[in-house]
């Protein structure tokens, strides 16, 4: 699972190339990488989300 996480985060053309001068900012983008990759997948599986029933 932790793999596919690094393979899916491959994709950030940004965090891949390391473009941010500053490690700081790297770091955040790390960070807001997998919270993308997250929101995304529950955007495509919305049964996933807590609905009131």
């Amino acid at each position: 699972m932790v793999e596919r996480v690094f393979n899916r985060m491959k994709h950030h053309r940004k965090a891949a190339t390391r473009y941010d001068r500053l490690d700081e900012t790297f770091l955040a983008n790390l960070q807001l990488i997998p919270l993308a990759i997250y929101l995304k997948n529950t955007a495509k599986n919305p049964t996933s989300v807590n609905t009131p029933q």
